[in-house]
């Protein structure tokens, strides 16, 4: 067995390969759209966590961008997001076929899904196929 604490340093130095590899968005057309969305989002998520007497858990919450870090931090992002996703408007259905395209971009392996923070893709296509019926049910056209 790989110790925690090996497997989480490895998982980052993958992160950080990913990283400088990878493009950063610097249009700011595409800079606008993200952080609109990013802002309907937020308010799906505000209006979710005080319809369920929540709200307090969101006092002093900066909106910015966390990295989880571990695949069951990323995989509850995944579901509450798929949910705050459908109540900011967007149609979850949608959402496979992005990571399958996300996946399909990928320039290089992945590390083995034990080595990383994130579920593999093929998890993470799977788990939201899953769960789009419990998001639907928060669906707003």
């Amino acid at each position: 067995m790989i110790p925690s604490s090996e497997m989480l340093t490895m998982s980052f130095q993958q992160y950080d390969q990913f990283l400088k590899e990878s493009k950063l968005i610097t249009i700011t057309t595409e800079v606008s759209m993200v952080k609109q969305t990013g802002a309907k989002i937020q308010n799906a998520v505000e209006r979710y966590m005080s319809e369920n007497k929540l709200s307090d858990r969101l006092e002093g919450y900066k909106w910015e961008f966390n990295l989880p870090s571990s695949r069951t931090q990323e995989s509850e992002a995944d579901h509450l997001g798929l949910i705050f996703m459908a109540m900011a408007g967007y149609d979850p259905h949608a959402a496979p076929g992005f990571w399958k395209r996300m996946a399909a971009g990928k320039q290089g392996g992945s590390p083995p899904e034990f080595l990383s923070t994130h579920p593999s893709d093929k998890t993470r296509i799977d788990d939201i196929t899953a769960w789009i019926p419990e998001a639907m049910k928060y669906y707003k056209k």
